[in-house]
C-alpha cells in the first residue's frame, strides 16, 4: 500500500517538474528571468521531493513499528 502511495508522490512530484518546466521553456523571456524562474522551479522541485523522501520514511517507519508491534522501534518515542 505504501509503495504505491509514494510512487504516487514522487510521479505527481516529477510530473509537476517536468509540466513546469515544460511551459517555462514554451513562455517567451528574457535570459535573466528564465534563469531565475528555473532556479525557482528546481528549488521547488527538490524542496517538494524531500517532503515526498521523508512522508514515504515516516509511512514505512510506522509500518515497521505496527508489524514489530514495537513503538519504540527506530527510535520512536512510545
Amino acid at each position: 500500500m505504501f509503495q504505491g502511495l509514494f510512487k504516487f508522490v514522487v510521479g505527481s512530484a516529477v510530473g509537476a517538474a517536468i509540466g513546469a518546466g515544460v511551459a517555462s521553456l514554451m513562455a517567451p523571456k528574457s535570459g535573466e528571468e528564465f534563469q531565475a524562474d528555473t532556479n525557482a522551479l528546481l528549488e521547488r522541485a527538490r524542496t517538494e521531493g524531500d517532503q515526498a523522501r521523508m512522508e514515504a520514511e515516516a509511512a514505512v517507519a510506522e509500518r515497521f513499528r505496527q508489524t514489530v508491534n514495537d513503538p519504540s522501534a527506530f527510535g520512536a518515542k512510545s
